[in-house]
């Protein structure tokens, strides 16, 4: 079981994964994604379905047929690069995240630095921040209270993800 990783079109994973599942040599692929809850700006709660690792798309390739299969993924347009051959170990890493639920789970509380979130508990609830920096099970954001930026410290329970920062 060889298991390759390609770079592809974040937003193309559907047509990507539709297209891959036709190809001669591959045994599996994987495009994990994560149910979390979002609020929207009516504040009404809604479920969004956002990738693990966005942009990331993971083959397994028949052993026998790895490089006329690396070669033939590359020819669609939303499959951008080969990154490269995972090791034993991150293998058996993708292997159970892909069977686990709960390691799933850890994800959908993953936050970057530059996000907008909603608080949704404390002080500042339903407040619209932003996501200053993160240390451990701290995050840092920085809400607007009368036109003056308000810094405090905040739990993944006490805040929903709104949308991800453009980098």
């Amino acid at each position: 079981m060889i298991w390759e990783l390609f770079l592809i079109d974040p937003k193309k994973h559907k047509v990507v994964s539709t297209f891959v599942e036709k190809v001669k040599g591959v045994k599996d692929h994987l495009y994990k994604t994560v149910d979390t809850t979002v609020i929207t700006k009516t504040g009404k709660k809604r479920t969004k379905n956002i990738p693990v690792f966005p942009g990331y798309f993971f083959v397994n390739v028949d052993e026998n047929l790895v490089n006329e299969t690396n070669s033939y993924l590359l020819e669609n347009q939303y499959i951008k690069r080969f990154l490269g051959t995972l090791t034993e170990k991150e293998q058996l890493e993708l292997n159970q995240l892909r069977d686990n639920d709960t390691y799933s789970k850890r994800f959908t509380e993953s936050f970057r630095e530059g996000d907008k979130v909603k608080i949704i508990d404390g002080l500042f609830k339903d407040y619209e921040a932003t996501v200053i920096s993160i240390k451990d099970s701290e995050i840092l954001i920085e809400t607007d209270l009368n036109g003056k930026p308000v810094r405090y410290s905040a739990k993944p329970d006490d805040i929903s993800f709104v949308g991800r920062a453009m980098t």
